[in-house]
């Protein structure tokens, strides 16, 4: 833990997240509306030339899964490999290594890793519970259970989350 570092509270953690979550939703609906836009236009010029655009539609419904599926682990990736996301940054939170630097990217990827498999592993044991709360009670029962905080993601990653401003 980096010297006189405070641990970042699990309400301030879950706060930031929530945060961080609005931002992804606002981003990603956004992009989808400018695809729907996208699928309006090939309906609107189909119907007029008497062409089949089913083809069109499918590649744009997959555009839209992936963007949705790219937007959360790279705006999670690139932030954390700085120091902080949006929702971090908003109530003084910093992830930082155990030697108090930017976490960089390798460990961001290895944080979103571990983050992303925890959840997969513990939603194919407890199917019958939905993944993301499964994800939520592990990680908040291990960092409970931790005097720092830290949670199996960051304890794989050699992250900590700190708490800036009081």
């Amino acid at each position: 833990m980096p010297d006189q570092a405070r641990p970042a509270p699990l309400l301030r953690r879950a706060a930031a997240a929530v945060i961080d979550l609005l931002v992804i939703g606002a981003v990603t609906t956004a992009a989808a509306g400018v695809l729907l836009i996208g699928i309006v236009a090939l309906a609107v010029m189909g119907r007029s030339s008497g062409h089949d655009l089913t083809g069109a539609f499918a590649l744009l419904a997959l555009a839209v899964g992936a963007l949705v599926g790219l937007v959360a682990p790279v705006y999670a990736v690139r932030c954390w490999s700085r120091g902080a996301t949006a929702g971090m940054h908003a109530l003084g939170l910093r992830l930082v290594t155990l030697q108090g630097s930017e976490p960089g990217i390798r460990r961001a990827i290895a944080r979103g890793t571990v983050l992303v498999v925890s959840i997969g592993v513990l939603s194919a044991v407890l199917w019958q519970i939905d993944p993301w709360v499964v994800a939520l009670l592990v990680t908040l029962g291990v960092a409970i259970l931790r005097r720092d905080r830290r949670s199996v993601h960051d304890l794989i990653a050699g992250t900590f989350m700190i708490w800036e401003s009081q």
